[in-house]
């Protein structure tokens, strides 16, 4: 268990550094299209869970797999991938559920998430391969 809590803080510190970045430039965007859906301040609790999910996920399908093989670049295409699915998956979602949803949001989310875990996951792999020689 112990030897998982170091990758764990290391990942969840990069993918929170760089969404919270991503979250702060594209507020505007969510507000404008988004509006009164926004809550505000939003769920810590639920968003928590999220991010748990989401950086173990990555952890175990990405990061040890690719630490494994010694691979920066896999890291970088399979957390692309991974990002692109796991945000296609809620985007898509509320695009065939929710009424106006709107697709600029849908497309801007998924482009994220390819771009969020794939440089989380290049550079958390990158960096536990150096940590573990």
């Amino acid at each position: 268990m112990i030897d998982h809590i170091i990758p764990l803080i290391i990942t969840a510190s990069v993918f929170l550094g760089i969404d919270l970045l991503w979250l702060s430039l594209a507020h505007p965007i969510y507000k404008k299209y988004l509006g009164s859906l926004l809550q505000t301040p939003p769920n810590w609790k639920a968003a928590s869970v999220l991010y748990v999910g989401l950086v173990i996920g990555m952890m175990v399908f990405v990061i040890y797999p690719c630490i494994a093989i010694k691979s920066v670049g896999s890291a970088y295409q399979l957390g692309g991938l991974y990002g692109l699915v796991t945000y296609m998956t809620y985007q898509l979602t509320n695009y065939a559920t929710l009424k106006d949803w709107p697709l600029i949001v849908v497309i801007m989310d998924i482009v994220w998430g390819g771009i969020a875990c794939s440089s989380a996951a290049s550079i958390t792999t990158w960096f536990l391969l150096r940590l573990i020689g």
